[in-house]
């Protein structure tokens, strides 16, 4: 039995056709007309009138920049230099200077060191130092004359060196007389805390003003300056030029 195939019809044609059309995706519309970039809204210039100002836009522009990279190259140097600063004086904890005590020919300078400690009532022994020798001679420029080097001392712990240096009042009105026997110098003996050159300096500033207003106290205490003008009057801490405003 033979099957008759089914013949489409013109409509069948047109109903397919139709759907096929519906499901089709629309056209892509071009990114530049949607982007809305900085090329849509910003003119090219075609002068050389415009060219020229936007060149000189971009040269100020570019100045203003410069500069400020500049303050921040001088503020990044300023922190190092205080860093450096800082780091240089923390290395320095364990340190002190014995100032006043002529050293001898071949004299041992840890023995000047335990002499001065048992003089302010420490007692320590050569162990305790780590280790101490003379500073170079230098030249007093008020009165034309060399003064005594220091003796500047590295002691193996902190504890042993604050105790020396909390106790150094103890030494005033001693001469090396009392400490070394035999020796005739008449000097005063004082120790001071062994600070960088810049925290030296500002000291010698600060006490220059502080002599001039007839200030009474002036001390240093792990690196940092302090004055006061009596026993009631606030304790003034100095730690650079600009802070010397506060001694009035």
């Amino acid at each position: 039995m033979t099957r008759r195939r089914r013949r489409k019809t013109g409509g069948e044609k047109s109903q397919n056709l139709s759907t096929s059309s519906e499901v089709s995706p629309e056209p892509k519309r071009s990114k530049m007309a949607d982007a809305g970039g900085p090329l849509s809204s910003t003119p090219v210039p075609t002068t050389d009138k415009e060219i020229k100002s936007q060149l000189s836009e971009i040269m100020e522009t570019l100045a203003l920049l410069g500069k400020q990279i500049e303050k921040i190259s001088s503020v990044e140097n300023r922190l190092s230099d205080l860093q450096k600063s800082v780091t240089y004086q923390y290395s320095r904890r364990n340190n002190i200077e014995i100032h006043g005590i002529p050293q001898r020919n071949g004299e041992d300078t840890n023995d000047i060191v335990v002499r001065v400690a048992a003089a302010v009532g420490v007692d320590i022994t050569p162990s305790d130092i780590d280790i101490s020798h003379c500073l170079p001679s230098r030249q007093n420029q008020t009165q034309q004359r060399h003064q005594t080097p220091a003796i500047i001392v590295k002691f193996v712990r902190r504890s042993v060196r604050n105790s020396i240096y909390y106790a150094r009042k103890n030494l005033r009105g001693q001469t090396p007389n009392q400490i070394r026997v035999g020796d005739n110098n008449t000097n005063n003996i004082y120790i001071n805390e062994n600070l960088t050159p810049p925290m030296k300096r500002l000291f010698h500033q600060v006490n220059e003003r502080r002599k001039q207003l007839k200030w009474r106290f002036i001390w240093t205490s792990n690196g940092k300056i302090f004055t006061r003008k009596d026993e009631t009057s606030e304790v003034i801490t100095v730690p650079s030029a600009k802070a010397m405003n506060r001694i009035n």
